[in-house]
């Protein structure tokens, strides 16, 4: 390609970005915020280290025994400021677990999140996905629920990619200026056993 291609080629891809953005906060400077209280069970304690957003996950138990499949919730804490979005990126180790959502869909959470990207497992055992809220909301709430195969004994752990100040791993959207709401995760350690 010449450098005129290259350049057109830039400039179409910044005008579809920008103008999808444009959309998506005109569509949520529309809805009004909902602060309503939801039920989340088993939720655990977050302990945060410092202000800003938070991602963590939600088991039912801390031991699972080989064979079982088991379901983890995803939730995101954004501090009391208004979330549009997120993208989750989850690390685990696939010689110990399998991801076993059907056809590799994520299970949707109420009507709140639409789901805007889903990657399929890979064999790295790396996990994808973003979502977009219907509206715009400030607190804790669940995002999606994923669910895994205990395929073998050990030690399991399930891990946000999460650098702070990065935006090319998990995050939390703040409505209207794209920020980074993210400020710390809470990841999910657990034993598979006999």
């Amino acid at each position: 390609m010449n450098i005129k291609q290259n350049r057109l080629i830039l400039v179409v891809g910044i005008l579809c970005i920008s103008l999808l953005v444009g959309i998506l906060l005109n569509y949520a400077e529309k809805k009004i915020t909902r602060n309503i209280e939801r039920p989340l069970n088993k939720i655990q304690k977050i302990e945060k280290t410092e202000k800003g957003g938070v991602l963590s996950f939600s088991l039912s138990e801390k031991e699972y025994k080989k064979g079982d499949v088991f379901p983890v919730d995803i939730i995101a804490d954004p501090d009391n400021k208004l979330m549009i979005g997120a993208d989750i990126f989850i690390k685990y180790d696939p010689n110990i677990l399998e991801w076993k959502n059907h056809n590799n869909e994520l299970d949707q959470v109420d009507d709140e999140f639409m789901i805007v990207f889903a990657k399929e497992k890979d064999k790295n055992g790396l996990i994808k996905f973003s979502v977009l809220a219907e509206e715009p909301i400030s607190e804790k709430t669940k995002i999606a629920t994923i669910y895994f195969l205990a395929k073998e004994e050990g030690d399991a752990k399930l891990e946000f990619v999460f650098e702070k100040d990065k935006t090319n791993e998990s995050n939390i959207a703040l409505l209207g200026k794209g920020e980074d709401l993210l400020a710390s995760v809470v990841n999910a350690f657990f034993l598979i056993t006999k």
